[in-house]
């Protein structure tokens, strides 16, 4: 099995559920972010425009209406345009509102990489520490199948929001005794 392969799995288990929901830029059409939705779906995932911040404040919306969007940046580096939303509202707000709100919004993006076509820096680079040193949300670096599978496991039971980190180079790397 390869690491994009558990992550396919992983969507289309998630895609089964009532309440989920996926939401980006190329989660209906295009790419379905790199095939890993192609099995998920169409009328479980909202195509959105590339407004970043927009996808966060739809999201935490939905939230607030009982679904659990999976908000989907293919590109780590779109959430910067995001970090308003995600770090002064999705991060603070539960805690704000003294618990009467949760936000059960899962952010799943993906670090670049060279390969099969380099994107340039601007399409590479991991905020890993930056998010989770100005957040308090639980934060999934994805570097093999089996952190997938642990980390989408708690899906869709957990109510608090979560960042989900994938790595492009891992993507068809195969692993011996994958689920």
């Amino acid at each position: 099995m390869t690491y994009k392969q558990a992550l396919t799995d992983e969507m289309t288990r998630l895609g089964k559920c009532r309440a989920v929901r996926f939401l980006g830029y190329n989660v209906k059409y295009g790419s379905r972010f790199y095939g890993t939705l192609a099995k998920v779906p169409r009328s479980r995932c909202i195509e959105t425009p590339v407004a970043e911040n927009l996808i966060m404040g739809l999201a935490m919306g939905m939230s607030l209406e009982g679904y659990k969007p999976i908000v989907c940046f293919e590109r780590m580096d779109f959430m910067l345009v995001a970090a308003d939303s995600i770090i002064n509202h999705l991060s603070a707000l539960p805690k704000l509102s003294g618990g009467q709100f949760d936000f059960p919004v899962t952010i799943r993006c993906c670090v670049g990489n060279d390969h099969p076509l380099d994107p340039g820096i601007q399409h590479k680079r991991d905020y890993s520490t930056l998010f989770s040193q100005n957040t308090s949300i639980n934060m999934w670096r994805l570097h093999d199948i089996k952190d997938i599978h642990r980390a989408y496991a708690r899906l869709p039971a957990n109510n608090e929001p979560k960042i989900y980190v994938e790595y492009r180079e891992f993507y068809n790397v195969e692993e011996e005794g994958g689920k």
